[in-house]
């Protein structure tokens, strides 16, 4: 994968009819699709050539209690939701200052 997308890298964009340049493809998009598909299909029909899933790094993920959302019922939660809106405040606060240093980047 790492080849394919060096590779669709070297691709030059070219220009506009009116001399500009044009934008890169976001190649690396497309790469992770891929990649996705490639491990459906072989996780399901060519197991031969399977690349390592996180399921068969960490069989314990289906069966850990992180699925079950119980302690968010309407009556008797037993989280604060004031503590779930910091972390979220908190998320969101990250977020949007990474998305400001990617801007002040590109």
């Amino acid at each position: 994968m790492f080849i394919a997308l060096y590779c669709l890298g070297l691709i030059k964009p070219g220009n506009n009819p009116d001399g500009t340049p044009k934008a890169k493809k976001p190649w690396l998009v497309f790469i992770g699709f891929v990649g996705i598909i490639y491990g459906i299909v072989c996780s399901k029909w060519i197991p031969s050539i399977k690349p390592t899933l996180i399921i068969d790094a960490f069989p314990s993920v289906t069966s850990d209690s992180i699925f079950s959302f119980d302690h968010f019922s309407a009556y008797g939660t037993s989280i604060p939701w004031s503590a779930i809106m910091i972390g979220a405040l908190k998320v969101a606060f990250v977020c949007i200052f990474e998305t400001f240093v990617s801007a002040m980047i590109a």
